[in-house]
């Protein structure tokens, strides 16, 4: 539902500003940091975003408040619509008022926010939420991240990158989560001493790895079969992904699903989790999934931060060989279920949300 015309937000709310190209992780963030908030009742979340987007949509279906911006490209074909989105911004701004917190949730609304906050006396206090590292490598947006805002990164290859790129910043950290409110019992598997099954959610693009995955698992043994689970974002690589499973070395080992929403019956068919990204990740939210269904993961050792899951049973891998010693560590692991709770549950998110903003948690 949007908010009626001309309405004064309430003091404390956090306001989430994203352009919503897909409805990818920072946006699902954004979605489950609202669904929270609305269970706990303070600080409210609302979103601004595209009418058009699938946030949009699923901020409708959620019954979380949103208002409809637009968020031009900043490449040259958008330059002429700059002007009128920054003003709209800045209107928003004033309307928000100091009490609350603005959330720059992707790089192009971080780049809008940066741009009216300025303009804009006692406006709300600007948080970026640092989903991903590319930012960081543009000299335009190091040059906004150290002109307005406080940071939070979420989870610590992020933060570690924001400490390399923004040097004398203060970082704060977020890891991903999910609400326990939301959240089946996991389900448990009796392997009947069948060699692990491996599980993988993805997307069918090259720097998430599967076809290299594919050619260390035609190399390892320990392992049964393996479920890939991948909406087909690009298809002429989905289409290579395919020939690779149909080669006699993996066929009738391998089965290519579609996206899948059952997540509690996924993890119940499989044993580990493998996350075999070849590209520059953050903390990797099948991961934290794995481990809130009690599965163990393997991490390709690019993507992999030791430091949020330290104590946990998440492996990192690069060769073949590493990928079977870990395969070989599944029957024994232990998931520390208080532990997973607390470590990638909401309220550490909300918490360092707030503590950016100056607001008491």
């Amino acid at each position: 539902m949007s908010a009626p015309a001309g309405s004064r937000p309430a003091d404390r709310d956090l306001w989430v500003f994203d352009d919503a190209p897909i409805l990818g992780g920072s946006e699902i963030f954004a979605l489950r940091l609202g669904r929270f908030a609305q269970r706990r009742g303070s600080p409210s979340v609302r979103i601004v975003c595209p009418a058009e987007s699938e946030m949009a949509r699923r901020c409708r279906d959620y019954g979380i408040e949103h208002l409809s911006a637009s968020f031009p490209e900043l490449g040259p074909r958008g330059a002429a619509r700059w002007p009128g989105a920054v003003l709209a911004i800045r209107a928003l701004l004033r309307r928000i008022g100091p009490h609350s917190i603005a959330i720059g949730n992707t790089a192009r609304a971080q780049g809008y926010l940066t741009a009216a906050a300025p303009l804009t006396r006692e406006g709300p206090r600007i948080v970026h939420l640092m989903h991903e590292q590319e930012t960081l490598r543009r000299r335009s947006g190091r040059f906004a991240l150290r002109r307005v805002g406080a940071l939070v990164a979420v989870g610590g290859n992020i933060a570690a990158a924001c400490s390399r790129a923004l040097p004398g910043i203060e970082i704060r950290e977020a890891n991903l989560f999910l609400d326990p409110n939301e959240m089946a019992e996991p389900l448990a598997r009796d392997r009947d001493g069948e060699e692990p099954v491996i599980g993988v959610l993805t997307r069918l693009i090259p720097e998430k790895g599967i076809l290299e995955l594919l050619d260390q698992l035609a190399s390892t043994g320990g392992w049964s079969r393996a479920e890939i689970a991948g909406s087909r974002q690009d298809e002429a690589y989905a289409g290579r992904v395919e020939a690779r499973i149909a080669a006699p070395d993996l066929s009738d080992r391998i089965s290519l699903l579609d996206h899948v929403s059952d997540l509690r019956s996924f993890f119940g068919s499989i044993d580990v989790l493998i996350s075999p990204p070849t590209g520059t990740e953050g903390q990797g939210m099948g991961v934290v999934e794995a481990l809130w269904h009690d599965r163990p993961a393997l991490v390709r050792r690019g993507a992999f931060s030791a430091r949020d899951f330290e104590g946990l049973p998440v492996w990192p891998y690069d060769s073949a060989d590493e990928l079977g010693s870990g395969l070989g560590r599944v029957a024994g692991a232990v998931v520390p279920a208080d532990e997973v709770r607390r470590r990638f549950g909401p309220a550490q998110a909300l918490d360092a949300i707030l503590a950016a903003g100056g607001m008491p948690s």
